[in-house]
């Protein structure tokens, strides 16, 4: 089926060795229809396709690829080949269109059944149900959600969505102490929950249409970036704005780490996210500062119109929290060769996500290496990816053109790593609308969930605000060292020619083989290096010889060491609040255990001021209600619209469950040393 093998980029050297050595990719280089023919070798060659650079980084073996990889890749792959094989490109074939329909019929069947752990985590992460509830769900099902009432900012604003041309399968809901999105419908796989006109997005384009945009353009040397801060500080505040009435609902305030208070942030010292967060607000601050003597012109130039309070310092932090944690990087079909262009529109297939609008205004932020022993060193690399754009290159974005977009409606959406919408980060060509295909089932009246990509806990907490408990996309950065000594540019060499780099990651799971390579490296002596030098020495498949082995081993175990003694002597975890009681029970243990959700429980709370807690994986809507859809924000102490405290106890509870994500990881990582030097002797060469 050439339309659909079209789709398939084998232009990466790594993702084209892989092909081959699933016995996809001819040596011809052309990938082979025959298997393309099959569900099963269509499957295995979108997983390919949709590796991100961090799951090619701990791949082990070709044939993981054989089966599901993880979740997120088994998402975009299916998500690529349900669009694809619903279009006439992928029977681009007399006579392909009937072979076509059967597999996307078995596609949709494997859709329905993909991953049964699904079901079990909608259930955590909408707070679940034991018995028949008010809101109608039956015991060991998600609850249903609760609709906006009318009047409410929530139902007006869907009331000029569907104005707008808006065509949403989804409504505003709340679900127990938290709002998202719930279904209007039941949603099979590859069916839109979600179409939004190009002309209601607020971007660039649409911003430069409005009287106040075309003002705003005139200013010299303005940056897109505060064009689309700017415009929202003034624009939201216009109850003549086309997008009044989605300002209106919007919260009132965000409780990402850009806002979280000093005392809070010093309770993370000496961890990555203390940097990031130290180096993102301070940054924060200085972008503020350089733009006052433009406020004050404005202020000056437009008195009758503007008004002072627009532009102090807790409205222009609003804004930016709100462009870094609603905003996606769409790219559009004129940035990316227009109708007909396939290998854009495969590309394009990166989950959802870039999830954000800060490339200019977040730093990036890396710390400096420093000197080493005989074996080198290894050192947590202090928040490595600083800037929430770096999302949109870790799914797989296709490198063209892409704006940062503020998405009406599909910001009331919550975000998942076990989400049912992944594939939307392009405008389609044909219908100009940015659409958002589910690639698995979502009955009617549950709530829905969105992907923002492979997220770490990191960025989910600097820019989100929250955390994932169990995140199966938490990392943590770690940079290697050389040490001086005589055969440093010897070592230097062995790396360069092996394509590694000093750069690496730990995950909850088995360490990378190029992290393994890099250390048996730093380790090797002199002829062990002449060995990597003429190949008869594979650092990248394996052990050196034994004694290599367990000095590389040794010098990361005693790294991490370091790492991990300082992590567990900070407050926030020696001193560990009890988590609250959960309102309902998880059907499945396993999903109940990768969950480890965390429930509000208010009464609990207001009684014993203990820190609230969310489900796992839920990102806070942007309005809630306590305990019915009619009743407003919640008593003083408790929750607001956001699902956070005046009081920080949200937040604090998220720091800890981000130093808890770390600690596992660090504590996962010395097993997996131990069991590489127990296994040293037999493994090594003689």
């Amino acid at each position: 089926m050439q339309g659909v093998a079209d789709l398939f980029d084998v232009s990466d050297a790594r993702k084209r060795a892989l092909l081959q050595a699933l016995g996809l990719l001819h040596s011809s280089g052309k990938l082979d229809n025959a298997a393309l023919s099959s569900l099963d070798g269509l499957l295995q060659s979108a997983r390919v396709h949709c590796l991100s650079k961090i799951e090619l980084y701990f791949l082990h073996d070709a044939a993981q690829l054989k089966q599901p990889l993880n979740l997120r890749n088994e998402a975009a792959a299916v998500s690529l080949l349900l669009a694809a094989l619903a279009e006439p490109a992928g029977q681009a074939h007399a006579g392909s269109a009937q072979q076509a329909t059967s597999l996307l019929q078995q596609l949709s069947g494997y859709s329905e059944t993909l991953w049964p752990e699904l079901a079990s985590g909608d259930l955590a992460l909408s707070g679940g149900a034991t018995s028949s509830d008010a809101s109608g769900s039956a015991a060991g099902s998600p609850p249903l959600g609760v609709p906006a009432p009318p009047g409410s900012a929530a139902a007006d604003f869907e009331e000029w969505a569907r104005e707008q041309g808006v065509q949403a399968g989804i409504t505003i809901a709340s679900f127990g102490a938290l709002r998202g999105c719930a279904t209007t419908r039941d949603i099979r796989p590859g069916e839109k929950a979600l179409s939004i006109p190009q002309s209601v997005l607020i971007y660039e384009d649409t911003v430069r249409q409005t009287d106040l945009g075309r003002m705003l353009m005139a200013i010299p040397n303005l940056t897109i970036d505060n064009l689309l801060i700017i415009f929202t500080m003034i624009d939201r505040h216009d109850e003549e704005s086309q997008w009044a009435r989605y300002w209106r609902s919007l919260p009132e305030k965000y409780y990402t780490g850009l806002s979280f208070p000093d005392e809070l942030v010093r309770e993370l010292a000496g961890t990555a996210a203390h940097l990031e967060l130290t180096r993102a607000q301070a940054h924060l601050r200085q972008q503020y500062a350089a733009s006052r003597p433009l406020f004050d012109m404005l202020l000056q130039a437009y008195p009758q119109f503007l008004k002072p309070d627009w532009f102090d310092y807790e409205s222009y932090l609003w804004a930016a929290e709100l462009w870094y944690s609603y905003a996606f990087e769409i790219e559009f079909p004129e940035a990316a060769g227009g109708e007909g262009d396939a290998a854009a529109q495969a590309a394009a297939e990166h989950e959802g996500a870039s999830g954000h609008s800060g490339k200019a205004a977040m730093p990036k932020s890396r710390s400096a290496a420093g000197g080493g022993s005989k074996a080198g060193k290894a050192r947590r690399r202090q928040g490595s990816s600083g800037s929430p754009v770096d999302t949109a290159t870790q799914n797989g974005s296709s490198g063209g053109s892409s704006k940062p977009v503020m998405v009406p409606f599909a910001c009331h959406i919550n975000h998942s790593p076990w989400p049912h919408c992944v594939r939307y980060g392009r405008v389609n060509p044909a219908t100009r609308t940015l659409d958002y295909p589910a690639f698995r089932p979502c009955p009617k009246g549950q709530q829905v969930f969105i992907s923002y990509g492979p997220v770490p806990n990191l960025k989910l907490l600097c820019y989100y605000g929250f955390v994932v408990a169990g995140n199966p996309h938490d990392l943590v950065p770690l940079q290697l060292e050389i040490p001086d000594g005589p055969h440093r540019a010897q070592q230097e060499a062995a790396l360069a020619a092996l394509g590694i780099s000093l750069e690496h990651s730990l995950q909850d799971g088995p360490l990378s083989m190029q992290l393994l390579a890099c250390l048996r490296v730093i380790a090797a002596t002199v002829p062990e290096l002449q060995l990597i030098k003429k190949k008869k020495a594979r650092p990248l498949a394996g052990p050196i010889n034994a004694e290599n082995e367990v000095q590389a081993v040794g010098t990361l175990r005693a790294a991490l060491e370091g790492i991990l003694l300082p992590l567990e002597e900070l407050p926030l975890l020696a001193q560990q609040a009890e988590p609250a009681a959960a309102p309902a029970t998880v059907a499945d243990g396993s999903a109940e255990q990768q969950l480890r959700g965390l429930h509000i429980d208010q009464q609990q709370e207001q009684e014993q001021q203990q820190p609230q807690h969310l489900p796992a994986g839920l990102q806070p809507g942007p309005a809630s209600s306590t305990t019915t859809a009619a009743e407003e924000p919640v008593h003083p102490g408790s929750c607001n619209e956001n699902g956070f405290d005046a009081d920080w106890r949200m937040s604090r509870h998220f720091c800890r469950v981000y130093l808890e994500g770390q600690r596992a990881i660090l504590r996962r990582s010395l097993q997996e040393c131990d069991a590489l030097v127990a296994a040293a002797p037999d493994s090594s060469a003689p």
